[in-house]
């Protein structure tokens, strides 16, 4: 019998730890942290914004971040980034190659957690590769719809705002993960 854990991936379909372009993704990249800190085999699979024609822009923005902040990173395959962060491993190839790039880091058994954009896709490509599916959900866009079809294996909410809009769509048992700018779900003041 093996010891070895499950691995988590973060599967995103945009740029990953340690960029972010709103609050949901510093919850996401929170928990990532979080994971790997408990000890499991952490790592997040992402794109950065440009098409195979025009990628150079994208990896460069990237680059010169990840320069910026002192990190090593490698270029494989001419289109893919990767690197690491916070013993994160994080990779990243253009956009319109995401969804093979992230078929082809799947394995059996894997734990993949998907958040927000083209979640439902995720979790069918998490289903083909028969590996565990969380869907993350910080926002109530339209697409959702999809998603909650597509029914992952599990759900996760940011908020219980969100959890109250989500389950309108769903009966599936849930959990919350909180974001970490809303603040405690009860506070009590004293009356003066």
């Amino acid at each position: 019998m093996s010891t070895k854990k499950k691995k988590i991936v973060f599967s995103i379909y945009g740029q990953t730890p340690p960029f972010f372009d709103i609050g949901a993704d510093i919850t996401r990249n929170t928990l990532a942290y979080i994971l790997k800190e408990k000890g499991y085999d952490v790592s997040c699979v992402g794109n950065y914004r440009g098409a195979a024609s025009s990628y150079v822009k994208g990896l460069a923005h990237c680059i010169s971040y990840l320069k910026k902040w002192g990190l090593s990173w490698e270029i494989k395959n001419k289109f893919e980034l990767h690197y690491t962060y916070k013993g994160i491993a994080c990779m990243m190839t253009c956009r319109e190659l995401f969804f093979e790039f992230l078929e082809g880091r799947l394995q059996q058994n894997d734990v993949v957690f998907v958040i927000n954009e083209r979640s439902a896709t995720m979790v069918s490509i998490a289903k083909q590769k028969k590996a565990v599916s969380v869907a993350f959900i910080t926002d109530a866009i339209a697409e959702r719809k999809a998603l909650y079809a597509e029914q992952s294996d599990f759900i996760l909410y940011n908020s219980e705002a969100m959890a109250a809009f989500g389950t309108q769509f769903h009966d599936q048992k849930y959990h919350i993960f909180p974001s970490p700018f809303l603040p405690p779900t009860r506070v009590d003041f004293p009356i003066v």
